[in-house]
């Protein structure tokens, strides 16, 4: 008797318990009727964005909670100063007093620790020194082994002065006065071969894209013989890197060479000027396009382009987002608007922030062309908002969710400042630094291309500087602005 009444007992427990859920479905029901904009206790997740710092997991909260307050990350020669609930570090987030009501993304703030300065040590493509931490009224550590580089001498580290004296060479026996960049200075091993006759009066006049203008100006630097150095002009450090030539080596008569002769109008503008006769010889990362063809052929006007150099078409993002690899596929369906957030290709659950540059600018162009092929990409609302090669960093550096795309050569030797610290992503697996140029096993290589009029004279210096660019003599200056000579 007492096992039967044991088992009816039994019994009357489970039947409570699936009443229970049957009763728990149908309130559920009844609420989701109500509201079908938010669930009862819905789970919302929440980042946490370290800039720099140490990482700090995930975190799930339920609706109308709060977050639990994770360790401090660690930054050397920084100091946590809380998180924050924008990007800009505007609001911080009160882990005692705010609550959760959708996926949140919260932002570390940092302040440099006092009487500590940073050095930076900028050398060349593909070599990577650590910075330095150092205290007020000490001396960095000079690296050693001294970087090394294929068909160069090292000469030692230079700091940049923001003007035009150039650069002066860095004694590790003084003590760091400030954050600071120290650039490693080389010189050629060669006999440089230049072009007879050239000269500051009958140099023709060059333009092209952005990324041209250091090999513009450095072919103009060795064919005249002027000493140069990679640099911030007007000591802009939040600004694109160039090449300044030395100003004692330019004769007062023609003190504005470099800004008369050695022009920056861009792809599409320098295509313009060569077609009608403002320019004579131009360098872009690509070949005329449709629209330029139609006006070139309105003019009765031809054009002779000719590749000296490839170079690899880059995607780049947020140094704070974690997916370093994508592939042809899902870069198109980004673009085509197929794919809409990370998590799709194996990151946060964030919407992507897509960025792209102005129809006809140079990487426009070949990012149609080289990437999307037949496909159209979307119309996207930021497409006009990025009128420079250098604002692509700004805006990738500012949106943890972002991405766009450049060049690499651009990339690692004139975007080079605290704004462009933002990875460049491997594509199928394979990550475009040089060798994977030289290799041509980077799916997305460009060509650089010298253009000229087909009916420029053959006599002019304009034409013997089209040659020379072709030649074997100019390789060594193709190299030291971060292409890869043909």
């Amino acid at each position: 008797m007492k096992k039967y009444e044991n088992h009816l007992g039994n019994n009357y427990f489970s039947y409570l318990v699936v009443a229970a859920v049957i009763l728990s479905a149908v309130l559920t029901s009844c609420f989701q009727n109500k509201s079908d904009d938010k669930q009862p206790n819905s789970v919302y997740t929440v980042r946490f964005i370290s800039n720099g710092g140490s990482e700090v997991a995930l975190q799930a909260a339920i609706d109308g909670e709060k977050v639990t307050r994770p360790d401090d990350p660690i930054r050397d020669g920084y100091d946590f100063t809380g998180w924050y609930k924008e990007r800009w570090f505007a609001n911080k987030w009160n882990f005692n007093a705010d609550k959760v009501t959708s996926d949140t993304t919260l932002y570390a703030g940092w302040e440099q620790k006092q009487n500590i300065f940073i050095v930076t040590f900028v050398c060349y493509d593909g070599c990577e020194i650590p910075a330095q931490f150092v205290r007020k009224g000490d001396k960095a550590t000079e690296p050693s082994p001294a970087p090394a580089r294929e068909g160069y001498s090292f000469d030692g580290w230079y700091q940049d002065n923001h003007d035009y004296d150039i650069f002066t060479n860095w004694d590790f026996n003084m003590p760091v006065p400030q954050n600071m960049a120290l650039f490693a200075r080389w010189h050629a091993n060669e006999k440089f071969a230049g072009i007879e006759d050239i000269s500051f009066e009958n140099y023709p006049i060059v333009d092209g894209s952005t990324s041209a203008v250091p090999l513009n100006r450095i072919v103009a630097c060795k064919l005249l013989g002027i000493s140069y150095e990679w640099g911030h002009p007007y000591g802009f450090f939040r600004t694109e890197r160039t090449i300044i030539p030395n100003p004692d080596q330019i004769p007062e008569k023609y003190g504005n060479f470099f800004q008369e002769r050695i022009n920056n109008s861009q792809t599409h503008n320098a295509f313009m000027n060569l077609i009608d006769g403002n320019a004579d010889i131009i360098l872009t990362h690509r070949t005329i396009s449709p629209d330029e063809r139609d006006h070139a052929d309105a003019a009765g006007v031809t054009l002779i382009e000719t590749p000296i150099a490839s170079d690899a078409f880059i995607f780049v993002v947020n140094k704070n987002n974690p997916v370093r690899t994508l592939t042809t596929e899902q870069v198109r369906k980004i673009y085509t608007g197929e794919i809409i957030n990370w998590s799709q290709v194996g990151g946060y659950n964030a919407a992507l922030h897509v960025w792209t540059r102005p129809r006809n600018s140079g990487s426009e162009e070949v990012f149609r062309t080289l990437v999307m092929k037949d496909l159209e990409p979307l119309d996207f609302p930021e497409a006009e908002e990025i009128n420079s090669m250098w604002g692509v960093f700004v805006e990738i550096n500012s949106s943890v969710d972002a991405i766009c795309y450049t060049f690499r050569a651009y990339k690692e030797l004139q975007a080079l400042s605290p704004d462009s610290e933002v990875p460049k992503i491997a594509i199928n697996g394979i990550f475009p630094d040089k060798s994977a140029v030289q290799s041509r096993t980077y799916p997305f290589i460009s060509e650089v291309h010298v253009a000229i009029r087909s009916d420029l004279d053959h006599h002019s210096m304009a034409y013997k500087l089209y040659e020379w660019l072709k030649s074997e003599n100019a390789k060594r200056t193709i190299d030291e602005c971060g292409f890869v000579p043909k």
